[in-house]
C-alpha cells in the first residue's frame, strides 16, 4: 500500500541490532505515552505489536487478528542495509493485499 503509487517501488531489507528492547504496551493517547519521546533510558529500542489501526494490541492477539511488529531504533548505526528488493505492482495483488492505512493525528 505504501509503494503502490511509486514509479519504481522497492523495499530495503536490512539487518537490525535492537540491543536491549523496551516492550511498549501504552496507547499513544494515554497519559504516559512514549509517542515522540526518546528511547527509554537503559534500552536501545522500543518494540510494540500493533493492530491494523497502528495502535498496540490489547491482551493476547487471536489467531484471526492481523497484527504487525513495530520496532523503533534509537540510532541509525543499529541498522545495516543488506538488499534492495524491487517490487512489480499488479492490480490483482494490490487488491488482494491492500490494507487500510490510518494516519494518527495529535
Amino acid at each position: 500500500p505504501y509503494f503502490s503509487n511509486k514509479n519504481d517501488p522497492c523495499v530495503i531489507i536490512s539487518y537490525v541490532i535492537p540491543g536491549s528492547v523496551y516492550p511498549v504496551t501504552q496507547h499513544p493517547a494515554s497519559e504516559n505515552t512514549l509517542r515522540g519521546k526518546p528511547i527509554t533510558p537503559g534500552y536501545q529500542s522500543h518494540y510494540v505489536v500493533t493492530t491494523v489501526t497502528g495502535f498496540p494490541v490489547e491482551g493476547t492477539p487471536t489467531s484471526e487478528q492481523k497484527v504487525y511488529d513495530e520496532l523503533v531504533i534509537g540510532q541509525e548505526a543499529q541498522i545495516v542495509p543488506a538488499f534492495i528488493l524491487r517490487v512489480a505492482v499488479s492490480k490483482e495483488l494490490e487488491d488482494k493485499y491492500h490494507r487500510q492505512v490510518i494516519e494518527n493525528s495529535k
